[in-house]
């Protein structure tokens, strides 16, 4: 990934989580030094200097990580409900994000709740026809009871499949 193609387009990458989400950077390959990677440091304005990781003579470590940083990315994080931990903030905060995008079924609501900026019931879905199984919703006192119709349910369900 060349500079140039950094500049001139818009670049999605596509990752987990663990691959970044290390309190020792020690090792994981996304945060050492690439020498393919240093053309991205070449000619930085020194204000950037202060965002970047560097070496002791104060040259920026040529990173993937690194070059995340100079280019404050959107972040797009997918069941971020499992990224709540205080390890996961500071990785994503390692990238130096423009903004953070969460999609998640379970939004946090206490400790560090999500910003939600929109929300879609399951009814919504289900009329745009996104929804592919039956849903039940239903609650009762006693979990044990409803435990128990559930797999019946379940039950029901495997048996139907198996006569088609």
């Amino acid at each position: 990934m060349q500079p140039s193609v950094c500049d001139g387009s818009t670049v999605i990458i596509v990752a987990t989580m663990q691959a970044f989400r290390v309190e020792d950077t020690e090792g994981c390959k996304v945060y050492e030094s690439s020498s393919i990677l240093k053309n991205h440091f070449a000619n930085i304005p020194s204000n950037f200097l202060s965002y970047l990781e560097t070496l002791s003579d104060n040259t920026p470590i040529p990173s993937l990580v690194n070059v995340f940083r100079l280019r404050n990315p959107i972040i797009i994080v997918d069941e971020a409900h499992n990224a709540r931990t205080d390890l996961s903030f500071e990785t994503l905060a390692r990238f130096r994000p423009a903004c953070i995008i969460e999609f998640t079924a379970t939004p946090a609501t206490k400790d560090k709740p999500s910003n939600v900026l929109h929300a879609v019931s399951a009814a919504e879905l289900n009329a745009e026809e996104m929804i592919k199984l039956p849903i039940r919703l239903e609650s009762r006192e006693d979990w044990k009871e409803l435990l128990s119709d559930a797999l019946a349910v379940r039950k029901d369900l495997e048996k139907a499949k198996r006569k088609k």
